[in-house]
């Protein structure tokens, strides 16, 4: 009996001492789950990443490649331009990490500094929260060939002051993966650094998720939520694939720098462009993206000499502007991307811009569909530009320009049943149309073929360069 008791009185004087304790200390207890309920991101925002990621068979086999050989994802070797104007890039992959062996070097619980290569876990939740000096630093990597393994424990750093989670500076061969962190101004600083590899991690921060100023490093599977910046990419040659980014004011910033590889992203409610390219940013790749923002902001943005940039392959769907090209970008290329629902226009190219190639994209069912001015030289072929509110292409100030066997269809329907699809202003005269489907109304010459009655068999056969007008039945204009 005595024996008994003594063990209930052990029970009871360790559960008191843990409650106690905890309300004393008032430290809170935060994971991942109460990050996720504090951004307000519903279950069905969470799924788009898994969804974008599984688009197709041949995304995934490129990255089971990856996984097993632990290399980066592939950039192709050569990017050929189809205008002559525009020169052949080449995009070099970046190296394979040579990670350590999976010996631990040190259990880090605490921020610290890395001074020796080697393998490292956390071993716990690192509360950060003291550092209160500007650029203060969690844990600083002073070694090359490091690895650390975040096992899902959690960093937690201050909303005031500028505390930075991990900073690699001058350093080669670094991963950084299964970390979590809240509350931090900078997550991970990427400063003159190469072959850096940051994948499968969860960053909620006040400031950037990731500052990437060195080149050839890779960044993917990272889940970046509610900050200023997603991804700031100020340093060349960087690969930034199958991220998930949401609620910043900028989602990828792109400054001033080469051949970056932005590939199957998610970007989602970004307020300044989901992706922004700036300051002479050329020669990047931006592709099979998903980028949507519920009708308030640009997907992308190309402005201030940005040149010689690849769009292919996004999905840009219910934002304000899909893609906006401006401020002398030139010899930009935006090709087969899906343009729609977007709250004002699908592509906008203004403010002395020329040698834009703007081919085989779907641009459907926003206010306008493409709209231009003070623009020279750009081509414009095989797109669909159809059921647009109000213009399927409008021609501010321009010369020069191409339009080819575009099909730009049933846009601004008026009172009377008709459609007005193309508007080109007297001043653009220089302007060259040639087997483009549609009905324009000024000048009335511009279309040689007519939108016609658009059938289940004849819809088939409405795709850029493939109009076949015995598949109508009637020259009269419906739906």
């Amino acid at each position: 009996m005595k024996k008994v008791l003594i063990i209930f009185v052990l029970i009871f004087l360790s559960f008191s001492t843990f409650i106690f304790g905890t309300f004393l200390n008032n430290e809170p207890i935060i994971n991942k789950a109460q990050i996720r309920s504090i951004t307000d991101i519903s279950p069905t925002s969470l799924l788009i990443e898994k969804q974008v990621q599984e688009k197709t068979s041949q995304d995934k086999q490129v990255q089971e490649k990856t996984s097993q050989d632990n290399s980066f994802h592939h950039i192709p070797e050569n990017v050929i331009f189809k205008e002559k104007i525009i020169k052949e890039e080449n995009l070099k992959v970046p190296n394979k990490i040579e990670h350590p062996t999976k010996v631990i070097h040190d259990c880090i619980s605490e921020c610290t500094e890395i001074t020796e290569p080697g393998y490292y876990e956390l071993c716990g939740d690192i509360d950060a929260s003291y550092l209160v000096e500007y650029y203060a630093v969690c844990i600083d990597i002073l070694s090359d060939n490091v690895e650390i393994d975040g096992k899902g424990y959690l960093m937690t750093g201050r909303i005031s002051g500028r505390p930075e989670a991990i900073r690699i500076r001058n350093r080669n061969y670094v991963s950084i993966h299964n970390v979590d962190t809240i509350f931090f101004s900078e997550v991970i600083g990427i400063f003159n650094s190469s072959n850096i590899h940051v994948y499968n991690n969860f960053f909620n921060e006040p400031g950037d998720g990731i500052m990437l100023a060195g080149r050839n490093n890779v960044i993917e599977n990272n889940t970046i939520l509610d900050g200023f910046c997603g991804i700031n990419v100020i340093g060349e040659s960087n690969n930034i694939t199958n991220n998930v980014i949401l609620k910043h004011t900028y989602g990828i910033y792109i400054y001033g720098v080469n051949n970056s590889y932005v590939f199957n992203n998610t970007v989602i409610d970004n307020r300044y462009g989901a992706i922004f390219l700036t300051h002479g940013a050329s020669n990047n790749v931006i592709s099979d993206n998903y980028i949507t923002s519920r009708g308030q902001y640009t997907g992308i943005k190309i402005r201030f000499s940005s040149n010689n940039n690849t769009i292919k392959n996004n999905v840009i769907d219910n934002n304000y502007h899909g893609i906006t090209i401006s401020h002398e970008s030139n010899y930009n290329n935006i090709t087969n991307n899906s343009i729609k629902n977007n709250n004002r226009t699908g592509i906008i190219l203004s403010d002395l811009v020329e040698g834009n190639n703007i081919i085989s994209n779907d641009i459907q069912n926003n206010t306008n569909g493409i709209l231009m001015d003070l623009i020279a030289r750009s081509v414009f072929k095989n797109n669909i530009i159809n059921r647009n509110k109000e213009n399927g292409i409008y021609c501010g100030r321009g010369t020069y320009n191409i339009f080819e066997e575009n099909i730009v269809c049933f846009n601004n329907k008026s009172g009377d049943g008709l459609y007005t699809d193309v508007y080109n202003e007297l001043i653009s005269y220089t302007n060259v149309w040639v087997g483009n489907t549609c009905r324009s109304s000024f000048p009335s010459d511009l279309c040689e073929n007519i939108c016609l009655q658009v059938t289940p068999e004849s819809r088939k056969t409405l795709k850029p360069g493939s109009f076949d007008s015995s598949a109508f039945g009637s020259t009269t204009i419906k739906e």
